[in-house]
């Protein structure tokens, strides 16, 4: 072989086939068998929990077991083998003494890093006769590129070829593997639970609402989308999806190789289960088994529900600092806030004692079921009866029998503006302003625009034209009735004590 064919490529060629001389050097691990329908509790944000059983046959002696078809993304301290139930094996007569993850993967460049300072073999053929020839090696970097040592010569690279390797580096595998160190009783089934958190798992709310703008109803589903890029797929899954802000010590993390995303839909929506309370968390348990396969993102109907009572509110809001501060410009103009307001109620239960009714069907009049934090896109019909989009806003953790407001915008036809009449700064202790809001419908029917203002500290309202109530949250509210094409006029005084 000529050495100056060895010299005409810049590193190692993607056209390089790869080769291994010899076998394995984990021959003494004993493999165990992936499991079958994991459990799988998966989190707000990138945390899901893993929960399967798995089948081990052991030897006399200590075993290394290899656990294969783990998260690349297993979070090593968190990995726990627990005993699951049964009559052969007790859980004294099982012992666990070390675990290892394995993520040091096997690929052309690792097996490389892992070859410098050793030898290898260069395998060319020679075009002429087709028989290969071979060279042996000794790697020297391959940092920047691939440096050899062929017969005392260094070379900074080598020509399409094959790469042979003596063996395969014991900490290199074809892919992440826990590694547990086990004595227990040999020959025998023995079942195991294996769990551990692993990043690359998650998942989050969408909500899509139908509203009927005539007869103030709506029909809202509610869509779970989960993402898996852990590298693995889940099959025939049982799945449950955990709503709540919990805390967690942040530890690092392996970087994770991009992942190919494709999008599956469940055909049907179902009723949304009720949530389960557990320790500040909601879980959603999901009906069907569910197979999530690596680099997907799925989306899970979860609800639907028809015919849910609304009403659409038209709200005027200052700011708070409003009342502090003597504004530059004592003229702003604006649009009246459109807010849809749903209660989150549904069917009454039964009194303790009696029959209970039968679970929800797919369609459900009401809602009545604690709702996870998402974004609800709400929808209306214009008057060919296509569908437009109205608006969007998130809502937060949503418990039952609590109020649902979704801000859609502001709305055309209701301009309005607000001015401060007057501004006294008479104390450290005591301010007094003057307002004035007007507020138009262009309208061709009449509207109702509420006026709401937060105003700090301990206040008063002195002089007004229109009566104010003060509502659940200490804010001052009016109620304004405006015919079509008319105007309404708002103004009040204000003492504070910030």
């Amino acid at each position: 072989m000529h050495k100056s064919s060895l010299r005409r490529s810049t590193l190692v060629s993607t056209a390089l086939l790869l080769a291994i001389a010899c076998a394995p050097a984990q021959g003494a691990d004993v493999a165990v068998a992936p499991g079958s329908e994991p459990e799988l509790t998966i989190y707000n944000g990138d945390l899901g929990l893993v929960r399967e059983r798995r089948i081990v046959r052991l030897t006399d002696g200590e075993n290394r077991l290899a656990f294969g078809g783990v998260s690349r993304n297993l979070q090593a301290e968190t990995a726990d083998l627990a005993l699951d139930a049964n009559d052969k094996v007790k859980p004294a007569d099982l012992r666990i003494f070390d675990q290892t993850f394995a993520f040091n993967l096997m690929s052309q460049e690792s097996l490389l890093e892992q070859s410098v300072g050793k030898e290898i073999s260069i395998v060319t053929t020679n075009p002429g006769n087709g028989r290969d020839i071979t060279e042996r090696a000794k790697v020297l970097s391959v940092q920047n590129g691939l440096v050899l040592e062929i017969a005392g010569k260094i070379h900074t690279g080598i020509s399409p070829g094959r790469i042979v390797f003596d063996a395969l580096p014991p900490n290199l595998r074809a892919t992440p593997t826990l590694l547990v160190t086990a004595s227990g009783p040999a020959g025998v089934d023995i079942p195991l639970e294996l769990s551990y958190l692993t990043a690359g798992l998650g998942w989050h709310a969408d909500y899509v609402a139908n509203y009927d703008t005539d007869s103030n109803r709506l029909d809202l589903t509610g869509w779970a989308t989960v993402t898996n890029t852990t590298g693995i797929s889940f099959n025939n899954a049982k799945l449950k999806l955990a709503a709540g802000d919990i805390n967690r010590v942040q530890q690092p993390q392996p970087p994770r190789p991009q992942m190919r995303m494709a999008m599956a839909a469940s055909a049907k929506a179902d009723a949304m289960p009720e949530a389960q309370s557990l320790g500040g968390l909601n879980l959603y348990p999901v009906a069907r088994p569910v197979t999530l396969g690596t680099g997907e993102t799925k989306q899970l109907a979860l609800l639907r529900a028809t015919s849910i009572a609304a009403k659409r509110d038209a709200v005027v809001r200052g700011q708070t600092w409003f009342y502090t501060t003597q504004l530059g410009e004592p003229r702003q103009e604006g649009r009246a806030e459109i807010e849809v307001v749903v209660k989150n109620e549904g069917r009454a239960r039964p009194a303790r004692g009696k029959a209970a009714e039968p679970a929800p069907a797919a369609d459900t009049a009401g809602l009545g079921v604690a709702l996870p934090p998402g974004v609800v896109r709400v929808y209306g019909q214009d008057s060919d009866g296509a569908a437009q989009l109205l608006g969007e806003d998130r809502i937060d953790h949503t418990a039952e029998g609590s109020e649902i407001r979704l801000h859609l915008g502001r709305d055309i036809d209701l301009p309005v503006v607000r001015e401060q009449l007057s501004f006294v700064h008479a104390s450290d202790q005591m301010l007094f302003s003057v307002w004035r809001v007007t507020v138009r419908n262009t309208k061709s029917k009449a509207a109702n625009v509420r006026v709401v203002e937060t105003i700090p500290g301990a206040w008063d309202v002195t002089k007004e034209n229109l009566p104010h109530t003060k509502n659940a949250a200490g804010q001052a509210e009016w109620a304004l009735a405006i015919p079509a094409k008319g105007t309404a006029i708002l103004e009040y005084s204000v003492r504070t004590t910030p």
